[in-house]
């Protein structure tokens, strides 16, 4: 969701109101404003084809010191943050986004859905007046943000689509909610509309490649897979968004093609190329090189994500550097707070030292990362001796 949800614009109408009340009425301070709208869009269109982190890192810059904010404004910041795995700061800035316009349903869902990502708990009292507003007949994005509603908290609730317009009924963000609202019901196929129209998104592409023909046995399957996934000229899958290079990634993983494909640009610099070049070192027992790809990030981007961390934790430890391991997990735990992998992760070293009762502090959700592996050595027999 977080992949496919589009940015937004300064509104056309409200950029026709402030044209109405800067020319027609003569007003100053309209006049600045509209100003502001066409210097924000034209700020984002040169933004918006960027790199990920550095989209991101410009656009926290260019509202930094600003004292009128517009709610989309934090909105597109937030989704950016989301989009280079920064979840912690997404759910800050679409809440930012809310409370400016609380009549936008999609910036109520995408508030409840970045709380849900980082395991933070809105007030109950809260949560259900943004559920209220979200249901209510009256508000922009009304469908889709209704729809999100739908796929991540009540599968029973009917968006109302008579509130959807024909240029959002042809959007690729209306065929992939269709497609995540039923995947884990039906599965990938190839007839599925997202995957029909917009083959030539990267994220899609790789969809399509899981559709499984209905005649296909395993064997036909794995191997189809194996011919068609790309080992070079796969730019796009190392460099974008960060969910398309784990998926594209996971999948060479998994087919044991991880060695054989091309993952060096040797021109690119990007930010977001970096970070995979750090993770694939990781993969090719290099983690000293992770590291010190990962400390440049941080250095030039200030990169305070649970993935950036975790990934410099592995390689720490992987490299031998426990004690190092743990002081990035623990700054981690400051910035991120609530992050419930990182607090296990600090359980499991109490574990290790046998302080009990501080680690049992940290286990108050299930362990879902995949960087950071671990097994618990003379356990059986230590609870034996209890």
């Amino acid at each position: 969701i977080f992949y496919f949800t589009p940015f937004i614009f300064a509104d056309k109408d409200a950029i026709r109101l402030e044209e109405n009340q800067a020319f027609v009425m003569k007003n100053q301070a309209n006049v600045e404003e509209l100003d502001t709208m066409i210097e924000y869009n034209a700020k984002f269109i040169s933004l918006v084809k960027k790199d990920p982190i550095y989209r991101t890192m410009e656009l926290q810059k260019y509202l930094e010191g600003r004292y009128d904010t517009h709610s989309y404004e934090y909105y597109n910041l937030g989704l950016s943050f989301a989009q280079i795995d920064d979840f912690h700061s997404a759910y800050k800035y679409f809440r930012k986004a809310y409370n400016l316009d609380k009549g936008n349903k999609l910036y109520a869902s995408m508030t409840l859905l970045s709380a849900q990502r980082v395991k933070i708990t809105i007030r109950k009292e809260e949560k259900q007046k943004i559920i209220k507003n979200l249901k209510s007949k009256n508000g922009s994005y009304h469908y889709f943000g209704q729809y999100i509603y739908r796929i991540m908290y009540d599968p029973d609730f009917v968006p109302k689509k008579e509130k959807l317009t024909n240029k959002f009924k042809k959007s690729i963000f209306y065929r992939a909610l269709y497609f995540i609202d039923r995947v884990n019901e039906i599965g990938i196929r190839k007839d599925e509309p997202l995957l029909v129209e917009y083959y030539k998104d990267p994220l899609v592409y790789m969809f399509s490649l899981m559709a499984r023909d209905d005649k296909e046995s395993d064997y036909q399957y794995i191997s189809r897979i194996q011919d068609s996934v790309p080992l070079t000229y796969n730019n796009i899958f190392i460099k974008g968004p960060l969910i398309i290079t784990r998926y594209y990634l996971d999948t060479l993983k998994a087919l044991g093609l991880l060695h054989s494909a091309t993952l060096d640009i040797e021109t690119d610099t990007s930010a977001t190329y970096y970070r995979t070049k750090a993770l694939v070192q990781l993969y090719n027992g290099n983690p000293k090189s992770t590291v010190a790809i990962i400390e440049y990030l941080q250095d030039k981007y200030k990169l305070e994500d649970r993935y950036t961390y975790l990934l410099q934790a592995a390689a720490l430890i992987e490299d031998g550097e426990i004690e190092n391991a743990s002081v990035t997990l623990a700054l981690a735990q400051q910035v991120l707070k609530s992050d419930s992998d990182v607090n296990f992760l600090i359980g499991m070293r109490f574990l290790q030292e046998l302080k009990i009762n501080s680690a049992m502090k940290n286990f108050k959700h299930p362990y879902s990362g995949e960087l950071i592996d671990f097994k618990l050595i003379g356990f059986d027999k230590f609870l034996k001796e209890l």
